[in-house]
């Protein structure tokens, strides 16, 4: 889906995906919306993406990919302030971008808004000449000043992806998290009722064990974007996260879900939901599927290296 200003008064409201989405060159691919523009129509509209979630992988070559939208690129102006309001979405799709890579958006110029969307999956950006490029909420803002943008009560997962929210700020600027704006926490403390004080219009429903989902909480894909991996304690407030795991870990088994690895040598017990490493006798890069009912959530690129 790609929207560009002139094109009414868009809205894209309690969208869900679970597909797998592979983009091409181009700017902007993205688990709900691949790219917002502008058009050589004027609009006094403003875009509304509301109330999303995306549990399918998002790989894109083109710069710009993100859980929730690819691209915002160009679409308000000095004449016509047009605004995108990115608002209480989720992703836990992994991304990997070539180059530009985001949990939430890819990359995203001004006059946009983020408010209360959480990411929970691993970003992967290969381009190595950069590693600033990719970020848990947004991989790139371009903007003047730099952040001049609001974003608030937006987190995203930092064992999953381990950086920044933002990855940088036009390209070169590192952007330092900011506690209460955009920023990272453990799986731990984004469960239960852990972010119920930051997340706080209503939107989200809290479960014990199960990171926050969006009110539809019934809803497969939205119990499956809330179903964690739980990654060992090492002590002194310090995970294992995915780019290291040496030690067992726990998937949520709540609702009915069901994991499974695609190594053989890694085994969950369907009772308990330890997933056992011991048998890993060589450092593999794995992947685990849940499942519930028709859908599936892959979560790819754990690195385990047994002791």
């Amino acid at each position: 889906m790609r929207i560009f200003r002139g094109e009414g008064n868009p809205r894209v409201i309690n969208c869900k995906n679970a597909g797998e989405i592979q983009g091409g060159g181009g700017l902007g691919t993205g688990g709900i919306v691949g790219h917002i523009g502008p058009s050589v129509v004027f609009s006094f509209f403003d875009v509304i993406v509301s109330g999303c979630t995306n549990i399918g992988s998002v790989k894109g070559s083109g710069p710009g990919v993100g859980g929730i939208i690819g691209a915002i690129h160009g679409y308000g102006s000095m004449l016509f302030p047009n605004v995108v309001f990115v608002e209480y979405c989720m992703n836990s799709g992994v991304v990997e971008g070539n180059a530009i890579a985001g949990g939430i958006v890819g990359l995203a110029s001004e006059n946009f808004n983020l408010f209360e969307c959480i990411n929970t999956a691993p970003i992967i950006s290969d381009d190595s000449h950069n590693p600033r490029l990719a970020g848990g909420i947004i991989g790139v803002v371009v903007s003047s000043p730099p952040l001049s943008t609001p974003i608030a009560h937006c987190y995203y997962d930092s064992l999953m992806f381990v950086g920044n929210a933002i990855g940088s700020n036009n390209y070169s600027d590192t952007v330092p998290n900011v506690d209460g704006f955009y920023e990272g926490r453990t799986t731990y403390d984004m469960l239960g009722n852990a972010l119920e004080d930051s997340l706080i219009t209503g939107s989200w429903y809290f479960e014990d064990s199960l990171y926050p989902r969006l009110a539809d909480h019934r809803h497969p894909i939205n119990i499956l974007a809330a179903s964690p991996i739980l990654l060992a304690y090492l002590g002194s407030g310090i995970y294992e996260n995915v780019d290291y795991i040496t030690l067992p870990f726990y998937v949520s088994l709540l609702h009915n879900v069901t994991w499974e690895s695609d190594s053989p040598c890694i085994e969950i017990n369907p009772v308990t939901g330890k997933a056992d490493i011991d048998r890993c006798t060589y450092s593999i890069i794995d992947e685990l599927v849940a499942t519930l009912g028709s859908f599936r959530k892959r979560l790819f690129y754990l690195h385990i290296n047994p002791n």
